[in-house]
């Protein structure tokens, strides 16, 4: 099973909700791609069954610059327990005219 998020003008204070889940699942890869020029954002992934918490690390924090193929993320904690939000924190982004776009791709348990 998949999800995908897409984000238009992603900026470095970026906090969104992607998802809720209300099966376990366990997430097998995150990869990202982006249109526009010279695009580079900094995200994580992170996931709580409370969505104002700090939550836990889906995803260290990388960047990912790519407008081809896509960059995988590293997975951090993949195993999300039922009635679980999955959300998107940004901490850069710059480039001209960026759309974002991450795909989860994930099992249920």
């Amino acid at each position: 099973l998949n999800k995908t998020f897409t984000l238009e003008a992603p900026t470095a204070s970026d906090d969104v909700t992607i998802f809720r889940t209300d099966v376990d699942i366990t997430v097998q890869e995150v990869i990202a791609v982006s249109t526009g020029g010279t695009p580079s954002t900094t995200y994580v992934l992170r996931h709580s069954t409370d969505r104002n918490a700090a939550g836990n690390l889906l995803t260290t924090s990388a960047a990912t610059t790519s407008t081809t193929t896509g960059d995988i993320a590293t997975l951090s904690d993949a195993t999300i327990p039922a009635n679980s939000w999955v959300w998107y924190e940004s901490t850069a982004a710059s480039g001209t005219t960026v759309t974002l776009s991450i795909d989860i791709r994930y099992t249920e348990d």
